[in-house]
């Protein structure tokens, strides 16, 4: 399930109910009429709003097989009722040793308030942080497209993608996408890696239609002093992140120690201002965010078309080491 700002627990669990089949229902099975005609636990649902517990007697009745069921991009639903009703679910089917796990993949920030809205639930779960893809596996990204495509993405395409999506799938499949169509357009079945100077451009016009004009001119004046490699070190450490994130977590996405210095400046000043950014202080110290979800994508798509233009006479490029 993909869960969306409008999510509701009783559409959900239906949803979810719909894709189980009712032989595996203990009252019911594989030679019962509802199971011959392919009944799901959804048909055996009340027709009242489903309330957690409802859900768990449903659930608590599951044999036979283990069930799991995996919510996508949970850091969407914007319902804090949603929240805790999952929250309480997951701690229910775990007290009840339920054949049913659920997997919650989202930000980590999400995670906190899940745990929040039932604090007894820690011992119900596990978070696991998951990695930025490696240079290898953005490689395997690209291949699997041009299988599927029948498109060829040459060493320079490739480099060109690893070096601009950082490790994040969503930001490899947007470019490559974007790249294989300015190939096709002009009727090449090659992709190179100015198909994805061209491809970077346009999703930075893309993302710029999707952020208030206040912060268009608020980068745009930024842009205008020189201080656009900071921005870009910036949003790399909030998409690190998922959103909050620390000066430290520059260093994961710069390697430059002048421009790392200039990136932690940037973001003190800017939150200072509340110009882009904002700061609050936690068990650990100052943390900062962007003020506009859409925007750290932007800026790293930004920063990362002017640094490609600057470097496009450095030919060859040459693939890095996986």
């Amino acid at each position: 399930m993909t869960c969306g700002a409008r999510s509701e627990f009783d559409e959900t669990f239906r949803a979810i109910a719909a894709n189980i089949p009712l032989i595996y229902h203990s009252a019911y099975g594989p030679t019962s009429v509802e199971g011959e005609r392919g009944d799901t636990l959804v048909d055996i649902l009340p027709p009242d709003a489903i309330t957690v517990r409802s859900a768990v007697d449903t659930m608590a009745k599951i044999e036979g097989t283990r069930v799991l069921v995996i919510l996508d991009e949970y850091d969407r639903a914007g319902s804090e009722d949603f929240r805790r009703s999952i929250a309480e679910l997951l701690k229910s089917l775990s007290d009840q040793s339920v054949r049913v796990q659920f997997l919650i993949a989202g930000v980590a920030a999400n995670l906190t308030e899940l745990v929040e809205n039932v604090p007894s639930i820690q011992r119900n779960i596990f978070a696991m942080q998951v990695p930025k893809m490696t240079a290898s596996e953005i490689r395997s990204v690209v291949k699997n497209g041009e299988g599927a495509a029948d498109l060829n993405f040459d060493n320079g395409a490739i480099h060109a993608i690893i070096a601009r999506c950082i490790g994040f799938p969503y930001l490899a499949s947007l470019i490559s996408h974007r790249a294989a169509l300015v190939a096709v357009d002009q009727n090449r079945l090659v992709v190179t890696a100015d198909d994805v100077a061209t491809a970077t451009s346009e999703a930075v016009d893309e993302f710029k239609d999707r952020i208030t004009r206040r912060s268009q001119m608020q980068i745009g004046e930024q842009v205008r002093k020189g201080r656009l490699p900071a921005l870009g070190a910036l949003a790399g450490a909030a998409q690190s992140t998922g959103g909050w994130f620390t000066l430290e977590d520059i260093t994961s996405v710069h390697a430059d120690p002048a421009a790392i210095n200039d990136a932690k400046a940037a973001a003190d000043r800017m939150a200072a201002e509340h110009v882009l950014i904002e700061v609050r202080e936690d068990e650990y110290g100052r943390i900062y965010r962007f003020l506009e979800a859409s925007v750290p994508i932007y800026l790293w798509l930004l920063a990362a078309r002017g640094e490609f233009f600057a470097q496009e006479s450095s030919e060859p490029r040459q693939e890095p080491a996986a």
